[in-house]
């Protein structure tokens, strides 16, 4: 069978990869040289941050603020949460650039941002001890992902949907020319349009 796609590595991006190009009618092959998820790849680990404000600069909220939906729709495929509503509190000295940043990109947005003094902060979260010129920009619609678990849910709905899934079968050789993409695994060659690599 030639596929339109093969995914080359089924960690998060391949994962996610694999569920929609599937949903959009691609004919998919995703593989991995292990059972995904697993200890092998950057996805290994329950958690991961997620912030819609960003000190980094606001180029990147309309990105994350999608992806946020993409994480909320996700999440009403499986019973226990893949997004955890947690907040975010990004702390620092009142005269940090990367604060002000945040600030900035909230403000842009209209983000749900509360900023706090150091009195504030060791009130409210008496853990936390800070200098006094530090402040905290609290997000409380941010929160963390369940990586491995978003992962395991993308794999599912994309066999579900039709994708062909070839795990712990590592890929020993990539051809590509004007017809498209082979690999060579243990199992076989595949040959797809296009491969993505990660």
């Amino acid at each position: 069978m030639k596929y339109d796609l093969i995914i080359i590595g089924s960690g998060s991006v391949g994962a996610a990869a694999g569920y929609y190009a599937t949903r959009a009618g691609l004919k998919v092959l995703m593989t991995d040289a292990h059972m995904p998820p697993h200890q092998q790849g950057s996805h290994h680990g329950d958690t991961r941050l997620i912030r819609h404000a960003y000190g980094e600069g606001e180029k990147y909220v309309p990105l994350v603020l999608r992806a946020q939906a993409l994480w909320d729709e996700l999440s009403t495929h499986n019973e226990e949460p893949i997004f955890v509503r947690s907040g975010v509190v990004n702390l620092g000295p009142a005269d940090s650039a990367f604060l002000a940043n945040v600030a900035r990109s909230a403000q842009q947005w209209q983000l749900n941002v509360e900023r706090l003094d150091a009195t504030a902060l060791m009130t409210r979260w008496p853990e936390i001890r800070v200098p006094d010129n530090y402040i905290g920009l609290f997000e409380a619609d941010s929160g963390f992902l369940r990586s491995e678990l978003a992962i395991t849910t993308w794999l599912r709905l994309a066999r579900e949907a039709g994708c062909a899934q070839l795990f712990n079968s590592p890929v020993s050789h990539i051809h590509h020319d004007d017809n498209g993409v082979t690999i060579e695994t243990s199992e076989g060659s595949y040959h797809a349009s296009k491969a993505l690599i990660n």
